[in-house]
């Protein structure tokens, strides 16, 4: 999940941090946006101007064919990312004004992630799905739902 080349580490570790300052952010906008008991216009648009921002930089970085954000390499960037930008769409509700379909890099992205072994075991944790696993205090209870 984390590159042993060096450059290749390097630019992992950076998309991995760059989501880190990133998914506040995310965040945010889906708390000011379906959350908060108060609709502020301002919070919501500043946090889904910034969203869209982030979104460009990702999807900058996926075109030319990338399947993921290091190429042909799944890693530990791909997985701390990814989630957020299923929540936009699954969690908040918030495609039309973040405008998702517009990243066409990203929706690509987004289903090679979607499509890996891993990945589809991963989103099993504390779905609500009827194969979901909320109690996953046992290794059993997950491999038995696998």
């Amino acid at each position: 999940m984390l590159p042993s080349d060096p450059q290749q580490r390097t630019e992992c570790l950076n998309w991995l941090f760059f989501q880190v300052g990133a998914g506040p952010y995310i965040g945010q906008f889906g708390h000011f946006y379906k959350y908060a008991n108060d609709k502020i216009p301002y919070a919501i648009e500043r946090y889904a101007t910034e969203t869209q921002r982030l979104l460009d930089v990702l999807d900058h970085q996926l075109q030319h064919g990338k399947p993921y954000l290091l190429g042909n390499i799944y890693t530990i960037a791909d997985i701390a990312w990814f989630p957020w930008i299923i929540a936009i769409s699954e969690v908040y509700d918030a495609s039309p004004i973040i405008e998702v379909s517009n990243y066409k890099y990203i929706s690509k992205w987004l289903e090679n992630c979607l499509a890996k072994e891993s990945t589809k075991r991963g989103m099993l944790i504390n779905s609500m799905n009827e194969l979901g696993v909320r109690d996953y205090s046992s290794g059993d209870q997950i491999a038995g739902c696998l």
